[in-house]
This record gives structure tokens, sequence and C-alpha cells, in this order.
């Protein structure tokens, strides 16, 4: 009997240890955006001007939890500005990484949704970048899932989300919005297949 139970007591954890080497971290904060300071998602940097214009802020509307974040394109003095989320200096290891997320996209003018990652080396230099649009009005919260590779010599990236103008050019407009949802970015071992 106590035999037996010792047995089952280290095959219960053989599994919780291969479980949890098994488990990603997602290398983003706040990537359920959950938390805020005000209009900043906690974690993230933002282009809004505080006192002045806020095109980040908070909303309800959200795929997972009770926030989500949104970035919209609104005038001031004369000009477009587009929200946008940066998270910089995010460390990596791994050749690979997958980055899942949501978004629902709210497009006039044939505005897109753009996801950018610049990979840096030691020094931080910039050696290589990722961008991806997010296009197409989309009313519900829709699933993206990115394979990335990374460049051999990066240390860290900085991911940026914001809207752009679509095809053609031009600039963005007013009244553009994209809402964004339960983003992650995790790393990929050798030996890991990816599995957006």
């Amino acid at each position: 009997m106590k035999q037996s139970l010792i047995v089952a007591l280290l095959l219960l954890t053989s599994l919780v240890l291969i479980g949890a080497g098994g488990a990603k971290r997602n290398l983003l904060k706040n990537g359920g955006f959950e938390r805020f300071v005000g209009n900043e998602p906690d974690g993230w940097t933002t282009t809004n001007i505080p006192k002045t214009v806020t095109v980040v802020s908070p909303s309800p509307r959200a795929h997972g939890g009770t926030t989500a974040v949104k970035c919209e394109v609104r005038t001031f003095g004369g000009s477009k500005i587009a929200g946008m989320i940066r998270q910089k200096d995010i460390s990596i290891s791994a050749p690979t990484l997958v980055m899942n997320g949501y978004y629902v996209l709210s497009s006039v003018g044939k505005d897109i949704g753009y996801i950018a990652l610049d990979f840096q080396n030691e020094d931080g230099s910039t050696i290589g970048t990722f961008d991806h649009e997010l296009s197409g009005t989309k009313a519900d919260f829709t699933r993206f899932a990115l394979t990335i590779n990374v460049p051999p010599t990066a240390v860290r990236v900085e991911l940026k989300c914001t809207l752009l103008p679509g095809p053609g050019g031009g600039t963005v407009h007013e009244g553009s919005t994209l809402l964004l949802d339960d983003l992650e970015l995790l790393e990929v071992s050798p030996e890991q297949k990816p599995v957006p």
C-alpha cells in the first residue's frame, strides 16, 4: 500500500512538472488590458497627449475580462492623430514567436489596423522588422494568429499597434477605431511546433 502511494505521488508530480514545462508564458505585460491608469493601459505607452487629446482609452466592450483597449483617430490642431499602443524592451531568446489576439475594426476610408514588431540586438540597433495588417471592418471580435521568425542576434523586441491609411496611402480618417484584447506574445523553442 505504501509503495503504491509513493508511485502514485511520483507519477502525479511528473505530470505536473511536464505540464508546467509545456506552459508558455505571455511576454506581454497586461496583454488582456485589465489594468489602466486613467486612459493609459498599464505596461504600455500611447500617443495620448495628456489633458489635450485622447486617442487611446479603455473600452468596456471586451473579448475576455472586463476591458479591452481602444485606439481611435481624432483631429487635433488640423491634423489627424491615430491611437497607438507600444510596449518596449521585451526580452526574447527563442528563434520563433507566436502572437495571438482579438480585434474589432471599424474602418472609415479603408483605414487598417497595423501590428509591427521591431527586433533589436544587444546594442539596441534595429536588425529586423515584422508587420501585419488587420483589414476590413469587423463587427465582432476576430482572432488573429501570427508566427514570426526572429533574427538570429535579436535579444529584444518592441511591439506597436495602431491605425494606418489603407491602400493608396493618404491620411487616416476620423472615426476609425481598433479594439484589441487578449494579446499574447509567446516564445516557441526549436523542438516545439507553433500552435497559434
